[in-house]
C-alpha cells in the first residue's frame, strides 16, 4: 500500500477489512462509532503517514457503513459453508471500490438466498406431508 493510495479516501475500505471489523456486529447500531473505528485502522497502518483523516475519509468510511450493516445482517442467517462466496466483495473494497463491492454483495447474496429457500420450501412441505 503507498502513501499515495492512503491519501485517496477509498483507502479506509481495505483498513477496515485489514482491521476485522467486518467481522464484529459490534457497529450494527452506531455509524459514528463505526466511522471512528475505520478511520483508526486507516490512520494506523503501516506507512501511513499522514497525521489524521480528511473529511472526505470519514465521508468514506460512513457511506461504507451501509454495506456493512447488510452483510453483517446476513452473515447471522448464512451457511457457515457458504460464507466464502463474499471474498470477491472484499477484494472489491480492498481494491478502493464500494459500487462494485455492492454489486458483488449482491452477486453472493442472491443464489444464497435462493438456496436458503428453497430448503425452506422443502421443510415446509416435508412438515405438510408428515401431517397429512
Amino acid at each position: 500500500m503507498t502513501e499515495d493510495f492512503l491519501g485517496k479516501p477509498e483507502s479506509v475500505y481495505g483498513a477496515a477489512i485489514h482491521a476485522g471489523i467486518f467481522g464484529t456486529d459490534a457497529y450494527l447500531y452506531d455509524r459514528q462509532m463505526f466511522v471512528d473505528r475505520v478511520c483508526g485502522a486507516w490512520n494506523t497502518q503501516i506507512n501511513n503517514y499522514y497525521s489524521c483523516p480528511t473529511e472526505a475519509h470519514e465521508d468514506a468510511a460512513e457511506a461504507l457503513h451501509e454495506l456493512y450493516v447488510m452483510y453483517r445482517e446476513f452473515m447471522s442467517i448464512c451457511p457457515c459453508g457458504k460464507k466464502g462466496a463474499f471474498s470477491s466483495m472484499f477484494v472489491a473494497l480492498a481494491k478502493g471500490d464500494l459500487d462494485k463491492a455492492f454489486g458483488e454483495f449482491g452477486k453472493a447474496k442472491w443464489p444464497i438466498v435462493t438456496m436458503l429457500a428453497e430448503e425452506r420450501e422443502r421443510r415446509r412441505e416435508s412438515t405438510t406431508a408428515s401431517c397429512s
